[in-house]
Order: structure tokens, then C-alpha cells, then sequence
């Protein structure tokens, strides 16, 4: 299960590269940072884009005006992978996967291996690997306020993957999944 560090800074310099080493200092490597720069006026941005150049799982969103910690937060909240999400979909609701947010490049192999920015994704819920119905130009660069999402059932999905479907709007995702009741073996959290 992949973790997102959401990390709010506003004029943080002194702090933030003792902030980002003890992320990298952890044994647990199925990680995301999602750093936001709430407009800060020191050196805080500099650094988060130059660690953010080494690393993949590092990204980082600056606002060109401060609003606060809980609004960078918000920020970061849209921009979270391995997430399920609900959204309508021919007056149905579907749960799919989010695999990326706006500005990350997808890509696919014809052995259904899943790459985002480069680095081929760990997908230990994912059964069997397909490349299933793909009629989009890969690789693909997803756009502004938009997610792309794929099932877990990847030969016969119809996700992102499909024009039918396409990237889904922010606003139209209208919940994430956090706890799976059925079937009863498996009940926890996704």
C-alpha cells in the first residue's frame, strides 16, 4: 500500500532537508511526497524542486499566493496516487484506481506493465497484467484537473484508457474508497 506524505511549507528552509532525509531514512519504500509551497518568500521552494529533480516520488505544487496550511493541504489531497475513487460514469457509479494526476506521463507495455513518469508501478492488487482496451496515444501526459484511472481488472476495464471514459474531472470524482466491507474475508481497509 503506497503512502502519501502531505507536506505544507511556507518559509520552511531551515527545516525542509532535515524534513525530506527522514522520509528517505525510512526502510518502508512504497512512498509518495506530495510537497506544497504555500507562496513562501525564503529559499523553501529552491530546495523542494531541487530534491524533487532526483527523485520521482517526490512532487511539488507552489501557490502564487499564501492561504494557509489546510488549503496546501487540500492541494495535495488532489494530487494523491493509489487511491480509489468513485465517479459517475452513464448514470453509474464507478471505482476505479487513480494512477495519475495532472502533468504525470503514462505509459503502457503491451505486457500491461503500468509506468508513470518513467518508474514501472507496484501493483500487487492487480491479478493479471493486460494492456485491455487502449485506444489513446501513449504515452500520455494527463491533463490540468484531471485524473486517469484504471481498474484492477485490467483486461476488461474501461477506464482511462478508452476515449469512452477519459481522464476524469476533480470535480467529478464524488468520493474515495477507504474500507471494503464485502467480501467478508477481506474486510479492512483498500
Amino acid at each position: 500500500m503506497k503512502v502519501s506524505i502531505i507536506t505544507p511549507v511556507y518559509n520552511s528552509s531551515q527545516y525542509l532537508a532535515k524534513c525530506i532525509e527522514s522520509v528517505f531514512a525510512q526502510t518502508y519504500s512504497d512512498w509518495e511526497m506530495l510537497c506544497v509551497d504555500d507562496a513562501s518568500t525564503d529559499n523553501s521552494l529552491k530546495i523542494l524542486e531541487s530534491y524533487a529533480a532526483n527523485e520521482l516520488r517526490i512532487r511539488v505544487f507552489a501557490i502564487d499566493q499564501n492561504h494557509g496550511q489546510a488549503y496546501a493541504r487540500n492541494i495535495a489531497l488532489t494530487h494523491i496516487s493509489g487511491d480509489i475513487v468513485a465517479f459517475y460514469y452513464n448514470n453509474k457509479i464507478l471505482l476505479k484506481r487513480v494512477i495519475g494526476t495532472s502533468g504525470d506521463i503514462i505509459d503502457i507495455s503491451e505486457d500491461g506493465t503500468v509506468f508513470v513518469n518513467g518508474q514501472a508501478l507496484d501493483e500487487p492488487y492487480v491479478n493479471e497484467k493486460a494492456f485491455g482496451e487502449c485506444d489513446i496515444e501513449l504515452p500520455y501526459q494527463v491533463p490540468d484537473n484531471r485524473i486517469f484511472v484504471m481498474g484492477d481488472h485490467r483486461s476488461v476495464s474501461v477506464d482511462s484508457r478508452s476515449t469512452a471514459v477519459g481522464c476524469i474531472a476533480d470535480e467529478n470524482v464524488i468520493g474515495k474508497v477507504i474500507f471494503r466491507i464485502w467480501p467478508w474475508e477481506s474486510i479492512g481497509t483498500v
